[in-house]
């Protein structure tokens, strides 16, 4: 799986983009960009939301960015469910989040190996579908089809 992280990393080195990964994220999402020499803006969360990814903090970002390399494109990393946080975005954020990065022309590279895995009573839905032409999805099967017997203490 990381692999193919690492992949669509490699992915924004080519393409010039910088990466802007929301707060808190995965712990290998910013190193590797940063092996390549991409540049990582960190999308603000606030603890009393629940860490959620809010329109006005990806905007924050990716002013910062445009400032600092107005030349380069911007990718937004997204992980739902969110690992460490565990939350999943709802319809709304959904259709807020596509709908501004499909009007400031941010690509969105869309984490969703936790996309199978039970996650309370919220059904998981892709950003591709609601941003296709604008979307990269990667996943995986080791979260919901561990090769062997993982015991549960």
């Amino acid at each position: 799986m990381w692999t193919m992280v690492f992949v669509l990393i490699v992915f924004l080195c080519y393409s010039s983009a910088d990466l802007l990964l929301p707060t808190p994220s995965w712990v290998s999402y910013a190193p590797q960009a940063h092996l390549l020499g991409r540049k990582v803006h960190r999308v603000a969360a606030n603890p009393e939301d629940d860490y959620r990814l809010r329109v006005p903090n990806i905007a924050e970002a990716l002013a910062v960015s445009r400032a600092i390399n107005p030349d380069s494109a911007q990718m937004l990393l997204t992980n739902s469910p969110n690992n460490p946080t565990g939350c999943m975005f709802d319809a709304a954020e959904r259709e807020q989040l596509t709908t501004y990065c499909r009007s400031e022309g941010v690509g969105i590279l869309a984490d969703e190996i936790y996309a199978r895995v039970e996650h309370g009573t919220r059904e998981h839905v892709s950003l591709a579908e609601l941003y296709p032409e604008g979307t990269m999805v990667f996943g995986g099967l080791s979260k919901h089809l561990p090769l062997g017997e993982r015991d549960v203490l």
